[in-house]
């Protein structure tokens, strides 16, 4: 057995025929035991794979009736622990090359993997990224039931404590929406995350979630009417804070929201002109974003407002 862990890969598979042809007792139970060291090997070489690794992972697939059911499946979703980007992308290129051959059910538990990692080393931005583009790159082949559990796991790293991941998760977010085929699902899942962030967090807090906003807010086309509205009531919050930032942020989401909910017209308009009245460094885009609004198709409360805004000098 010493003596096999030290062979080449063509070596190793001379002997194994070998010892599978003579039909000796105890045979099966040998080579059993010499597919299992070669797993170990794996398992060894995780944080440094190399072209022998390649090597052993198809032999591992080759006498896999030598192996326990998900041995190597299991091995190999070890290897999304690996610290280091460069050995991730490595381990990536192994897995890819196989996964023809793994276990039916590898692709989910690989996406669920994938997820389940990126949260582990926040501070790796790398790391975070190539995981996210592993789990969108795998997400079309998930059955539809796996992609509606998998989808609700993402979008919760965008609730996620760390800045880092909550950031890693909305910059995939694009990809993640070309990649789903099931725009309910999609819907679903982003009108969580919205809820959540008008319920949960504080409207204080709602800064570190910039990049989640832009994210959420570049799928406008998919937002529906208890989204926009709940997207309002952030708006309105932040707007009638003091604070330029949050302000800022206010004024933001309103800019990209596709239209504002006639209940929400008036204060939200009320808001815009005394941001437009008082903060110098938005006033351009307050202005503009109320000339948006056409008095003939906005709510009876909000039209008078607009109506004295322009009659003022807008």
């Amino acid at each position: 057995m010493q003596t096999w862990s030290n062979l080449s890969d063509r070596l190793l598979r001379e002997d194994y025929e070998f010892v599978k042809s003579i039909g000796a007792p105890g045979s099966n139970e040998l080579l059993k035991h010499g597919v299992e060291q070669e797993l170990g090997s794996v398992r060894d070489e995780m944080q440094e794979p190399t072209d022998r690794t390649a090597q052993r992972v198809a032999l591992c697939l080759d006498y896999g009736e030598s192996l326990p059911a998900h041995a190597l499946d299991d091995a190999l979703l070890e290897s999304l622990d690996a610290r280091r980007p460069s050995t991730l992308k490595t381990w990536f290129r192994i897995i890819e090359a196989n996964r023809a051959r793994l276990e039916q059910d590898f692709p989910s538990r690989f996406a669920i993997r994938c997820l389940d990692t990126v949260a582990s080393i926040p501070e790796n931005e790398e790391r975070q990224q190539l995981l996210l583009q592993a789990f969108v790159d795998i997400f079309g082949s998930l059955s539809p039931d796996e992609r509606r559990s998998a989808l609700r796991k993402y979008f919760s790293l965008m609730k996620d404590s760390e800045p880092n991941t909550r950031s890693a998760a909305a910059d995939k977010l694009k990809d993640l929406r070309e990649a789903s085929s099931d725009t309910q699902d999609f819907k679903l899942a982003l009108a969580n995350v919205i809820k959540y962030l008008r319920d949960e967090v504080g409207t204080g807090e709602l800064l570190e979630y910039e990049a989640v906003f832009d994210a959420l807010l570049t799928q406008g086309g998919i937002l529906g009417e208890y989204q926009n509205r709940d997207l309002a009531d952030i708006a309105k919050a932040l707007m009638s804070r003091t604070e330029g930032p949050l302000q800022e942020l206010g004024l933001r989401i309103v800019e990209q929201m596709p239209s504002v909910p006639n209940d929400d017209q008036a204060e939200v308009i009320h808001l815009l002109i005394g941001i437009a009245s008082s903060s110098p460094s938005l006033k351009q885009r307050a202005s503009d974003r109320l000339s948006q609004f056409s008095l003939d198709t906005v709510v009876d409360g909000a039209k008078r407002g607009l109506e004295e805004w322009r009659e003022n000098g807008a």
